[in-house]
């Protein structure tokens, strides 16, 4: 894999901030936000949410990958492009989460998260973990899980 060339990413791009407003059966609907972005994008679920981050790192080449992504199919995937929030706003967030990503090594992600509202901050040793911090959060507040 080719080494891209060092290349200055400011510290308020390193963090970006997941809006959870629905989580219903488990499944997160919100926004998350980055400078980079340009603005809130809307997420319908959780692969969405996982995607938007990856291809942001990617954008923003910061933290590198350790390995070469692997697919199913030859050629490159498309990225995903997420829509801009819309109708949205002003609906109170169920939870927000800062989310700082340190190092993607072994096909995975390590890290940083605080849940904001409650000023809780864990480290994560995957994404696997990541989710499981955030179910424990959102898992609370869900009247259809048992």
């Amino acid at each position: 894999m080719p080494m891209n060339p060092a290349k200055f990413v400011p510290y308020e791009m390193k963090t970006s901030i997941v809006r959870v407003l629905s989580y219903e059966g488990k499944n997160p609907q919100g926004t998350l936000s980055n400078p980079f972005l340009k603005g809130d994008m809307a997420f319908q679920n959780l692969t969405q949410l996982l995607l938007l981050i990856d291809d942001l790192q990617d954008n923003l080449s910061f933290p590198q990958e350790s390995m070469e992504s692997r697919s199913f199919c030859r050629g490159a995937p498309k990225p995903f492009r997420p829509v801009a929030a819309g109708g949205e706003a002003g609906k109170l967030p169920k939870a927000t989460f800062k989310i700082n990503i340190m190092f993607r090594q072994n096909a995975s992600w390590q890290g940083g998260i605080v849940w904001m509202e409650q000023g809780m901050e864990s480290q994560f040793r995957s994404a696997l973990e990541l989710i499981m911090l955030m179910d424990s959060v959102l898992a609370q507040s869900d009247p259809g899980d048992v």
